[in-house]
């Protein structure tokens, strides 16, 4: 028996003031992450964008803003082995909606702007159905495309 679809409201992602998309955009640049990454395997691979940070309330806010959910301990190791650090929180945003976000983002990104141009060319879920695969050309050009924004995220180390 076929699954149905749960209509939902508006992304709240379209509705986003100028303002919003520039503050999110720095935000972003000075605190986030735009990835590729492996959830489960070579086959489910998934475009993300990560903000972390110690300040709970501009977490809690972002995660209000974009309907995301539950705000998570993004340090609990460090703070756990008992190293001097404040908690740091984090919120994230996988798949199709980081894609949706991304491409809002976009022109107000400064330092994240490569990694946003490699994220907008992921190729959407290409399945036929429930339990069919994506074909192999699919699944390399992921893949590719997750070692190109890994080498953009890490070009940086040295520079200043």
């Amino acid at each position: 028996m076929p699954r149905k679809r749960v209509e939902h409201g508006p992304d709240p992602i379209d509705g986003l003031s100028t303002e919003q998309l520039a503050y999110l955009a720095g935000l972003i640049d000075g605190e986030g992450a735009l990835m590729i990454v492996r959830m489960g395997g070579p086959r489910r691979v998934y475009p993300t964008i990560v903000i972390a940070m110690t300040h709970r309330g501009v977490i809690e806010w972002v995660s209000a803003l974009l309907g995301l959910g539950t705000v998570k301990l993004n340090n609990h190791t460090n703070l756990a082995r008992g190293r001097n650090c404040k908690p740091q929180y984090k919120v994230s945003i996988h798949g199709a909606r980081a894609m949706r976000l991304c491409a809002a983002l976009l022109p107000y990104f400064k330092v994240k702007a490569d990694q946003a141009r490699v994220l907008l060319r992921f190729p959407p879920d290409a399945r036929l159905g429930p339990g069919a695969g994506l074909s192999a050309e699919n699944v390399a050009l992921r893949e590719a495309l997750r070692q190109e924004i890994r080498r953009l995220n890490h070009r940086g180390k040295d520079a200043a």
